[in-house]
């Protein structure tokens, strides 16, 4: 009891304090239930190609879709307190947003509507570039694409949606959050990382396929990649569809069941076979490996 009445005490201290800073770093009581306003901006435009796109926003959705139009489009709602900037400059079209300065009120009691929150670009199908895109906190989407070569996409808070892409190299990371792919054609290497999030890629080729996991579970489904390594500390591993013919096999779990061709291997199965550069290596700390 004791301790537990510790803890209410230091939460509420804590609670106190962080109201102080709020009022020191600009801060209003109001604030704490008044909704922010956002308002639609004037749709930007860009005529020029480009060869790189690099976001880098703080609390935004951010949907980047294909086109059959010849120019590049940016929607987005805006309130007073954040700052925005675009740019495309040699071939690099850089949005990046802000969230004002200081601690402020983190705990407000207003939401945004969806789409007052999402960033929303327009590019030309036909464009071959580079991305980078980063977001605090927000889900990601990213379709329609088939001439990017690399690319680089992660939140630290929200999921990502990426599907119908061909490019030369993807790197899909979340803190916390899931990410769903499919239909991805990639040349070289896919690495898809989540610390606390379920990862699902479907229909899909890659030469080099690695996932890691620290909190969820890996299914894969009808994937083409010479070497792939899947790995969760903590969560279920299910590949189905993958060409198993003359590939090594390399599966285990320390808690947990191993399946492979619907046949129960205990916690461990290993099949080695003359090619080194064509595997299969799932391992989980706790959780199933079910290989089909």
């Amino acid at each position: 009891m004791k301790v537990v009445k510790g803890l209410i005490v230091g939460i509420l201290a804590l609670g106190v304090v962080l109201i102080g800073i709020g009022f020191a770093t600009g801060g209003d009581f109001n604030n704490m239930f008044a909704s922010e306003t956002y308002v639609l901006q004037d749709t930007i435009s860009y005529s020029d190609e480009i060869t790189m796109l690099d976001i880098d926003v703080e609390t935004k959705i951010i949907d980047i879709k294909s086109t059959t139009d010849s120019e590049i489009r940016i929607d987005y709602y805006a309130s007073e307190n954040e700052t925005w900037a675009f740019d495309l400059s040699d071939g690099i079209l850089n949005i990046t947003q802000r969230d004002p300065d200081g601690i402020r009120f983190w705990f407000n009691f207003s939401y945004a509507p969806r789409d007052e929150r999402t960033l929303t670009v327009y590019i030309p199908k036909t464009y071959a570039f580079d991305v980078s895109i980063k977001s605090n906190t927000g889900d990601i989407y990213f379709t329609g694409f088939d001439q990017l070569k690399d690319v680089d996409i992660s939140t630290n808070t929200g999921d990502l949606v990426i599907d119908l892409l061909t490019a030369d190299l993807m790197n899909l990371s979340s803190d916390t959050g899931d990410i769903v792919a499919g239909e991805l054609n990639i040349e070289s290497k896919t690495m898809i990382h989540t610390s606390t999030g379920d990862v699902e890629l479907v229909d899909s080729a890659s030469s080099e396929l690695d996932i890691k996991v620290s909190t969820g579970d890996i299914d894969i489904t009808n994937i083409d990649a010479e070497k792939i390594d899947l790995d969760s500390d903590t969560g279920s591993i299910t590949v189905a569809g993958v060409d198993l013919d003359g590939r090594s096999v390399y599966l285990d779990t320390d808690t947990g069941r191993v399946n492979f061709k619907g046949q129960s291997q205990g916690d461990e199965f290993n099949l080695t076979l003359d090619d080194a550069n064509f595997y299969i290596n799932a391992s989980t700390d706790t959780g199933n490996v079910t290989v089909n």
